[in-house]
């Protein structure tokens, strides 16, 4: 073989070679933020699970985020680039993952090198995100198995605070809320495990009960919006939150979390249901607003 044929030939083997390792380790990067993910998820921890998610991607994507690699990659990286972050947006909203979301796929259609898997990423992604807009842009490339959400312009939207309600499956109606003076906001969702403990060991407490029925709001993050439907028949219905710098008075979004305002003002809070110590918690903080 002349030498100059034998240098291509090894040069192409080379690329051939790097770009199955490159996406070797994007799978397993894959997987394995997957994993970690689901391991925080179960925790009955009342630390930030928040945090700890986002980290967990950060450090995951860390070796693939630079502009210029994700250029290079070929339509499947960013398939798997994708998919950590719409994994990431499932468990916890960031803007700076949503930022990446969209990225990955626009250097993707750029490259045409992108399909319907790569579209309908995108769009559970920007829905994860509260981008609709962004998310409509495909929704002409979705196959039939994927399920679209659709949005009704409900009334009140000039004042109080933006939210989602539930109104069937796979439709939402954009509404608005006013803000507590007394009570306490619970924020969670009925896909999550720990907010179903949570209601199912308050509700069984006749006073409890009772507080919640007068002197609550139920909201939940933005990125719940594909975490199934909610179970009126069992537990309150939980609205949706568009954009949380509405909400000052809630310091985290992690899943459960139990907010409780006097006169506007937060005079009580705690995050995750760990133990019975939790239902301690709650009751104490109801009294210091009776």
């Amino acid at each position: 073989m002349p030498r100059m044929l034998r240098a291509l030939f090894l040069a192409s083997a080379l690329l051939v070679a790097d770009a199955r390792a490159s996406e070797s380790t994007l799978v397993d990067a894959y997987d394995r933020l997957l994993a970690k993910m689901q391991v925080i998820a179960a925790e009955p921890s009342s630390d930030p699970r928040d945090e700890r998610m986002y980290m967990a991607y950060l450090h995951a994507v860390a070796p693939y985020r630079d502009g210029n690699a994700v250029h290079a990659f070929s339509g499947r990286d960013l398939y798997y680039l994708q998919l950590m972050a719409e994994a990431s947006l499932f468990y916890s909203y960031r803007e700076q993952v949503a930022v990446d979301a969209e990225r990955f796929y626009r250097h993707a259609v750029d490259a045409k090198e992108f399909d319907a898997s790569a579209s309908r990423i995108f769009y559970r992604s920007m829905l994860l995100a509260g981008e609709w807009e962004k998310a409509r842009e495909v929704e002409d490339r979705l196959v039939s198995s994927v399920s679209v959400i659709r949005v009704l312009q409900g009334g009140g939207q000039a004042e109080g605070r933006a939210v989602l309600t539930p109104v069937a499956a796979d439709v939402l109606e954009a509404t608005s809320v006013q803000p507590l003076r007394d009570g306490v906001y619970v924020v969670g969702h009925h896909g999550c495990a720990w907010t179903r403990t949570a209601l199912t060991d308050i509700l069984a407490q006749p006073d409890l009960k009772e507080f919640l029925a007068g002197r609550s709001l139920f909201l939940a993050p933005r990125n719940t919006v594909l975490q199934g439907s909610q179970d009126a028949n069992r537990f309150p219905t939980f609205q949706i939150v568009m954009d949380p710098r509405q909400w000052p008075e809630i310091g985290s979004w992690d899943l459960p979390t139990f907010v409780f305002v006097e006169n506007g003002e937060v005079v009580d809070g705690f995050s995750g249901w760990a133990s019975q110590d939790a239902l301690q918690a709650f009751r104490a903080g109801m009294h210091r607003i009776e």
